[in-house]
């Protein structure tokens, strides 16, 4: 039954992803996003660039699973900037930009992060954390707009430990170097 359920959810957003892609081939409509609400109001069909404005990162994940496996090889390739993919690291893809997917959700509904990072702490998933920060910095360092002081460096007060928050608190401050 999980799995029927499951196939159904997988249908909808793939279903949901193209049905967003599919609504930009027209001169007319709404969208919230103002680039697209622009080419509507001009009675213009909005550029293909405009696309990647009104997907989630949902729709990014939906989109990406369904491309074939020679497509998303290239697209690994050219995201961890090298040549040798293996297919272990095109899935984890995969299930990393879900893993940000579910932060910046959590960020944007104002929630608190750190018991949601102690929670993937606990599943024993610390490396594949620090392996996704290390990808969004080298992403973010490697494009143009790190010449913009977009994101002001802070320096973050270090944590204190006891032995009751030890392990959690280590995990925590290692976190914050990353960042």
């Amino acid at each position: 039954m999980r799995e029927v359920q499951a196939n159904k959810n997988i249908i909808a957003n793939r279903r949901r992803a193209l049905d967003t892609i599919l609504k930009l081939n027209t001169t007319h409509g709404y969208s919230s996003n103002m680039l697209i609400q622009h080419n509507f109001n001009k009675n213009t069909v909005p550029p293909i660039w405009g696309v990647i404005h009104t997907l989630s990162l949902g729709d990014v994940l939906a989109l990406y699973n369904m491309l074939k496996i020679q497509d998303r090889l290239s697209f690994c390739q050219a995201i961890y900037k090298k040549h040798n993919v293996s297919y272990r690291e095109i899935n984890a893809l995969s299930s990393n930009i879900n893993f940000i997917r579910k932060i910046r959700n959590n960020i944007n509904h104002y929630e608190p992060l750190i018991p949601v990072l102690l929670k993937y702490q606990d599943e024993g998933k610390e490396e594949a954390i620090f392996k996704i920060l290390d990808l969004l910095k080298d992403l973010y360092y490697s494009g143009n707009i790190h010449s913009i002081n977009v994101v002001r460096r802070v320096k973050f007060q270090k944590l204190s430990k006891c032995d009751y928050n030890k392990k959690q608190v280590v995990y925590l401050n290692k976190i914050l170097r990353n960042i």
